[in-house]
């Protein structure tokens, strides 16, 4: 790596995701029927001749075009007018924003949630009604029926905008269409253009889309609303822009039918950092295309996190990405399992990410992540009206010279001083030696360091980890740091300390009990000629559980009736298949796929064990291949 990078590559990089064309495409077994799937200009067609069909009825017809805040919403209704008009179809255009409360009015309901804390906020439990000027909603309910009562006006009458399909109108409408968008796809629209705007921002007022009111509040409301919609939905559009894709609601329940019958492998993304290193990208060398600079550090591949992710699909040839989130709610019972459905809501707590400080440069100045903390339950529930807590773990995947991860405090560490050096760190800029407070181990490839809430840790220099967590379900991520190096952030300012939270987090867990309860030695559950099954995590503050599936030929399992995530640790490439031989899934080194509940007996078999092949850091593969096994514990 390059010792200097251009400083706006380096701001721009920051905190921007990446993802690699083509990377993790589901293929289905479904196909689309006729008129089903439609892209780019035959979608402006499908909707026109649509709508012209409506108007030939001589009826009056109401059109609905709801959507996700970031989408070019208002840019494909007015291209829909204009063609409509061309053939002298005249409509009645109704801006669905002027039916919400005033910006202020929102903006004043949200203070006590978004300005109690300088980097979190307090989530925001409402109703998306909550934000509606309801009066004038229901104006808009008496004027709609009226216009449909009046058989001889023959008019066509689109709302568009976002809740426009909100429950007081969608039994009114003669066709809804929803306009999508990834998640991933909205920063990185926010990030080039601005062009993303809060919830109730008119077209002669925007409000600028902040994250922290994103994840808080507006994303909050979102759910809601498309959770509900998507039952009522007639067609479902998503926008890549310049390009947009358009499938039926019944196709769209089919794709999510049966990704729910077999692995399901989510699209990851990458994201820059000032300790990132060289492994990620040298095991997939088309992420150094797709970055500012080849050079720029990458620290982070999200794997799964429910509210970020998204699945690709391929239906007849057209690839599609679908946010996770509908896929599970609408196939969730099937996927998460009863016992994790209800205990979670419909939601999929498990999360998958991998940490690379492998051979990672001087903005690293040596060292890995910050020394952190997550914080409990009844921390998150009282700070941040978060409803579970955060629970972390580290599995060791690979690993250069001097590898170590830190964990707990040391048995002489005396916590009131070192609260006092952190507040010189922070404050004055006083560098400490933190190996004073905080021990570490030598990280060997296969250990797995537990984490549960209120465990100070980090992972340190020279090595990419693995990190199965249990996560609360609105914010995607709680990290307390006591201690960054002062190290200067990708955009050039100091990076984030929290003393306050992060002494009210930490638990008093020494060397001795770490060692004793959070790294624990593999206890082997079953064995067979050339496989075993070892239990190696399992903690009482988190219910997760891990297990390590070896085999040099095949092993079998089951999912008990509960979710699990596999991701392969070692050998080159397995094959998961079903019982019946129906659904199978082709898994790579460093991959992790989502094994649905209802999928039951499987097995594992290996294709390829890697002989001869490396790692980036050099760690011959195999020859016995071996899966992660990460889940909820089953209860009955």
């Amino acid at each position: 790596m390059k010792e200097k990078l251009d400083a706006d590559i380096l701001k721009h990089s920051k905190g921007a995701w990446y993802s690699i064309p083509g990377e993790a495409i589901n293929k289905l077994t479904i196909s689309a029927e006729e008129n089903e799937l439609f892209e780019d200009e035959r979608v402006f067609g499908k909707i026109i001749s649509q709508i012209q069909d409506q108007s030939q009825r001589g009826e009056p017809c109401l059109i609905a075009f709801d959507g996700f805040l970031g989408t070019k919403l208002r840019e494909i209704v007015s291209r829909v007018d204009e063609e409509l008009k061309n053939r002298g179809i005249e409509t009645h255009l109704l801006d669905f924003s002027e039916y919400f409360r005033g910006s202020n009015e929102i903006k004043n309901e949200l203070e006590p949630y978004l300005n109690v804390d300088p980097e979190w906020g307090r989530v925001y439990r409402g109703r998306p009604k909550d934000f509606l000027d309801l009066r004038r909603v229901e104006e808009l309910r008496r004027y709609c029926q009226r216009m449909k009562r009046n058989k001889r006006l023959g008019l066509i009458t689109i709302v568009y905008g976002t809740f426009s399909a909100v429950p007081p109108l969608r039994k009114l409408y003669d066709i809804i269409y929803f306009i999508d968008i990834t998640i991933e796809r909205l920063f990185r629209r926010l990030r080039e253009t601005g062009e993303a705007y809060a919830l109730g921002s008119r077209l002669n007022s925007p409000v600028p889309l902040d994250p922290k009111r994103f994840f808080y509040a507006d994303y909050v409301l979102l759910r809601k609303h498309k959770k509900y919609l998507l039952n009522y939905i007639d067609w479902y559009i998503l926008d890549e822009y310049p390009n947009y894709k358009m499938i039926s609601a019944s196709l769209l329940n089919r794709i999510c039918s049966d990704l729910a019958e077999g692995p399901i492998r989510p699209k990851p993304f990458y994201i820059p950092g000032v300790w990132g290193g060289e492994w990620i990208k040298s095991l997939k060398p088309k992420l150094r295309e797709v970055l500012l600079s080849p050079d720029v550090p990458l620290s982070w591949e999200i794997d799964l996190v429910d509210i970020l992710q998204s699945v690709r699909v391929s239906v007849d040839g057209t690839i599609l990405e679908i946010p996770l989130l509908i896929v599970l709610w609408k196939e969730g019972k099937r996927i998460l399992g009863k016992y994790v459905y209800k205990k979670y809501r419909g939601r999929l707590p498990l999360t998958m990410s991998y940490d690379d400080t492998y051979n990672s440069g001087s903005l690293a100045k040596g060292e890995g992540l910050a020394i952190q903390v997550h914080p409990g339950r009844s921390y998150l529930k009282r700070r941040f009206n978060e409803n579970f807590g955060h629970h972390e773990s580290y599995y060791i995947l690979d690993v250069g010279p001097g590898a170590k991860t830190y964990q707990g405090l040391k048995e002489d560490a005396d916590v009131t001083e070192f609260y006092e050096d952190v507040i010189k760190a922070k404050e004055h800029g006083v560098p400490f030696d933190h190996n004073k407070y905080v021990d570490s181990f030598p990280s060997r490839r296969g250990d797995l360091f537990l984490n549960p809430a209120g465990t100070i840790h980090a992972s340190g220099r020279n090595q990419v980890v693995l990190e199965p967590d249990l996560i609360p379900l609105e914010f995607p991520g709680y990290v307390f740091h006591f201690y960054d190096y002062l190290r200067i952030d990708l955009d050039g300012k100091p990076r984030g300390i929290h003393p306050e939270h992060a002494f009210q987090a930490l638990k008093n867990r020494r060397t001795r009990w770490v060692v004793e309860h959070l790294q624990l030695k593999p206890k082997l559950l079953r064995a067979g000629d050339d496989w075993r099954e070892y239990l190696i995590g399992e903690c009482r503050e988190a219910e997760y559980m891990m297990c390590r599936l070896e085999f040099l030929t095949e092993i079998g399992d089951n999912t008990h009736g509960t979710v699990q995530l596999l991701t392969l640790v070692d050998g080159k490439t397995v094959v998961i298949k079903s019982k019946d031989g129906k659904k199978e899934f082709k898994l790579n080194f460093g991959e992790t796929v989502i094994i649905p509940a209802s999928y039951g007996e499987y097995t594992i078999e290996c294709l390829d064990h890697g002989d001869g092949w490396r790692t980036p850091a050099g760690t011959p593969v195999g020859p016995t291949c071996k899966i992660l096994k990460f889940f909820i514990k089953h209860h009955e």
